[in-house]
């Protein structure tokens, strides 16, 4: 039977002997909270996929990291995606997870032609690059959990990478404010 789910009851609903109960939010069609029988809670959606027409679930958060308000509001959001867009959250986030890493993407390329075809300075330079910079920050993401508010951006001010040098080169010191930058993320 479905019940308005306050915050206080987050924490009190009894959790089963054995298995898995789900509580349903009377608010919100197929919003829920499931408590398993060693006491875990779990915001879920239950929904109808507009993709395929099965019936699917997608995790939402655990309590205490994701509050009822937050779970609320990532189910309308949610629902909004199945029921005006007519997209598939669970599909997408299986898409995440099977999406390969990083590191995956760079074996790729220090396999490809083009970097094959580049001069043997230049590939050592950047494979040496992705191995004591980029590997070893971003390696183990998958690429399509990557948002925009993960990329690194340049600093405003760059008038410290193209200052010359006094023997008249700038690679050197643009170099060194593009490794400081990308250290600093």
């Amino acid at each position: 039977m479905a019940r308005r789910l306050e915050a206080r009851d987050v924490e009190r609903l009894p959790a089963p002997e054995r298995g898995q109960v789900d509580y349903f939010d009377k608010l919100i069609r197929g919003f829920a909270l499931r408590v398993s029988y060693k006491g875990s809670r779990t915001f879920v959606l239950l929904y109808k996929s507009p993709v395929d027409d099965k019936r699917k679930r997608i995790k939402l958060g655990e309590y205490p990291y994701v509050r009822l308000a937050e779970a609320r509001e990532m189910a309308e959001q949610a629902l909004y995606r199945v029921k005006v867009k007519k997209e598939d959250p669970a599909i997408e986030a299986q898409a995440v997870r099977n999406a390969p890493t990083y590191k995956a993407l760079t074996e790729v390329f220090f396999d490809s032609r083009e970097f094959g075809q580049m001069a043997g300075s230049t590939r050592k330079e950047i494979r040496r690059i992705a191995d004591k910079d980029l590997i070893p920050k971003w390696g183990d993401r998958r690429l399509l959990s990557i948002e925009r508010g993960h990329r690194t951006t340049p600093p405003r001010d760059w008038s410290g990478a193209i200052e010359r040098d006094p023997r008249g080169t700038s690679s050197r010191t643009a170099k060194a404010e593009c490794r400081s930058w990308h250290r600093g993320q």
